[in-house]
């Protein structure tokens, strides 16, 4: 039976690692410790533990920590369970993430910031209540990590309570105000919030998936990682021999010689060097662009994050936690890469990965440099490979195909796709066969009305115009704005339901808006709400999207539909929509609530991902169990379609795997 107790919580902790590589090496340190507990037990008074003074856990209150029919709510509360089963259990030890409750998380579902002093302030907290961010963030700076020596503080390299006992006594007030604001957040949050069980359920897994953590590759990262900081230093002498600059890192000294060598520079960007390579014959010109095309590979920087990050098992092999953070995107409760950022990883064109793979390994640079003279390039591509399985296994690497269109294609009852899907068919090839009345026998994989049809289907669904066209790559085909023009309405028209939709969808915004406590209804489980001032959009699964403070404004003669929200800067500010935002918030909500039944599907079955990417799963499963690809491969793939996009009626999903005993894009 469920235990009634809810017990509020906030640490202050030590370690010599940074947070910034996450919590899970921040809590591995030889030195880490949780120097305060604050706690309150319901609406009851705020308790504190000083164990930096030298007091002790009471046992019930370490027996509560750990039991999962209390209910514990913290701020972040991946850093509390993380520390506190470190101090509670040992080094390596983890606590079920089952009882905990995560304002941060809750406040993300709301549309709100995530940062406790953010969601405070909007959520109408007390000044006392609220975070003392400025005089906080000097005290962790005191007493939270190591300490330069210098002869001011008696060369000390770590402040403690009786260095400063003034100070110590303002950070447990500190600690304590963290207590009471947390607690008054989560009750707001909770009066506002309504979490499906199958929601709670996906925060578990997402919590047991960070703690397994990913395998890494440590040979590898280490021989990469050695030859990248050699070979920019190789480059960067190279580059100064070449132009007989100072810095050439200087933007304003490599711009004026390149001007100098006839280029037109208006900026050095990626894209821009990119450009410019294309405009030049200049011998060396062009070396020196293509060594700033190498130094500024960012993405090779993730050897190093890799090594930094990961922490030890027993058997000394290395593995990466806390790769992924639930609900990291607020408007659509898609997860957010973490540390080595697994959303946003190179994909691999190398002809001869494994070959090319072990030659890294064994650091032979030289080598990989005779069939692939830009090494840096190579480098970017291996950073997938780095990834692998526990000993013994092999990774089962699964997605689901076309899975944005195929939600969208159900949401607006688009039949023509949902039978092209149901067949079996290329979306692209179906979407250009209805565009321009070709068989869709006819269509090739080359043909140029592919090409036109896969930049439409990307572009148009959203409500893209001409400029969403371009940003899909429709004028590498050569094509001038009347002709993008003319695609954008030859997709519109095949896709009448959908362009349908939007304004269905707009409309029931607006009304929404307009009278407040209605329930504007949609089709295949979505409805539209007000609550206060928070439009909540319900999904077939049941969770509900929240868009704060929204409005509708007059823009430039235009009614238009206005909220705050987290802009792309991560700024707090106004957020304008339409028709077409909104259905791509929802279909990318209902994808994601695909891959949460999917991974729950898979988790019942006792495979457990150990990341995942955008819409695909990576298992790592033993071979002893296992011992057939094409069987585990079935397994998989046919658990991801079964388990979800089962509503009202049944989203055909489609998903699709290969095995590998390292991470690749097949």
């Amino acid at each position: 039976m469920a235990s009634s107790k809810v017990l509020h919580i906030d640490i202050e902790t030590y370690s010599s690692n940074d947070i910034k590589l996450g919590v899970y090496k921040y809590a591995d340190a030889d030195d880490f410790e949780t120097m305060l507990i604050g706690y309150a037990y319901g609406d009851g008074p705020v308790e504190q533990i000083s164990l930096a003074s030298g007091e002790k856990i009471p046992d019930s209150l370490a027996a509560d920590i750990l039991d999962p029919r209390v209910i514990k709510v913290a701020h972040n509360a991946a850093f509390e369970r993380t520390c506190l089963a470190r101090t509670l259990l040992g080094k390596g030890k983890r606590i079920d993430a089952e009882g905990w409750h995560c304002t941060m998380a809750m406040a993300s579902m709301l549309g709100l910031p995530k940062s406790l002093k953010d969601v405070g302030m909007l959520l109408g907290l007390k000044d006392e209540d609220r975070k003392m961010d400025s005089i906080g963030t000097r005290l962790i700076a005191f007493f939270a990590v190591p300490q330069t020596p210098k002869r001011t503080n008696n060369f000390r390299r770590r402040n403690l309570p009786c260095d400063d006992p003034d100070k110590w006594e303002l950070y447990k007030q500190y600690n304590r105000n963290d207590v009471v604001a947390e607690r008054e957040i989560y009750r707001l949050e909770t009066a506002m919030l309504r979490i499906p069980g199958e929601e709670m359920e996906a925060y578990r897994l997402d919590a047991l998936i960070n703690d397994l953590g990913v395998s890494i590759d440590g040979r590898l990262c280490a021989s990469i990682d050695g030859y990248i900081e050699s070979h920019l230093d190789e480059l960067g002498e190279r580059l100064k021999e070449l132009t007989g600059l100072e810095n050439p890192n200087s933007v304003r000294q490599m711009s004026s010689w390149l001007k100098g060598r006839g280029l037109a520079v208006a900026s050095l960007s990626k894209a821009s060097v990119e450009d410019l390579l294309s405009q030049t014959d200049d011998e060396e010109a062009r070396e020196a662009l293509t060594i700033m095309q190498q130094t500024k590979k960012t993405s090779t920087t993730k050897y190093r994050a890799m090594l930094d990050s990961a922490v030890a098992d027993a058997d000394g092999s290395l593995k990466c936690h806390g790769t992924l953070q639930y609900y990291g995107a607020s408007r659509t409760g898609r997860w957010a890469g973490r540390i080595i950022q697994t959303q946003n990883l190179p994909r691999n064109t190398i002809r001869f990965l494994p070959e090319v793979r072990e030659l890294a390994r064994e650091g032979d640079f030289e080598g990989i440099g005779l069939a692939y003279p830009n090494t840096m390039q190579a480098m970017s591509e291996l950073i997938r490979t780095a990834l692998i399985p526990e000993a013994g296994e092999r990774f089962v690497v699964a997605d689901y195909n076309a899975i944005e269109s195929r939600v969208a294609a159900w949401l607006s009852d688009e039949e023509w796709k949902l039978d092209a899907f149901r067949k079996g068919k290329g979306i692209y090839e179906a979407t250009a066969s209805k565009m321009f009345g070709i068989p869709i026998d006819c269509i090739s994989h080359d043909s140029p009305e592919r090409a036109k049809g896969k930049v439409a289907e990307l572009a148009g669904q959203y409500q893209g115009g001409i400029g969403a066209y371009k940003r899909f790559g429709a004028e590498r085909f050569g094509w001038n704005d009347a002709q993008i023009q003319s695609l954008v309405d030859s997709w519109r028209a095949a896709n009448s339901s959908i362009v349908g939709y939007w304004k269905r969808l707009e409309k029931a915004v607006e009304a929404a808006i307009e009278r407040p406590g209605s329930v504007e209804t949609l089709g295949h489980g979505i409805s539209l709400a007000t609550r206060g001032k928070i439009l909540f959009v319900k999904l077939p699964s049941g969770r509900e999207l929240a868009y704060q403070n929204i409005r509708i404004e007059d823009v430039g003669g235009k009614r238009t539909v206005c909220y705050d929200g987290e802009t792309a800067t991560t700024k707090w500010g106004r957020i304008e929509s339409y028709g077409g935002k909104f259905f791509e918030n929802i279909v990318q909500a209902t994808a994601r609530d695909c891959l949460r039944d999917a991974m729950l599907g898979l988790a019942r079955k006792g495979f457990y991902p150990r990341f995942h990417v955008h819409d695909e799963v990576i298992v790592s499963v033993p071979y002893r169990e296992w011992p057939d690809d094409d069987a585990i491969i079935t397994e998989i793939t046919q658990t991801m379609a079964d388990s979800a996009g089962n509503y009202d009626t049944k989203i055909p999903l489609k998903a699709a795997g290969y095995t590998c005993r390292f991470y690749l894009k097949d």
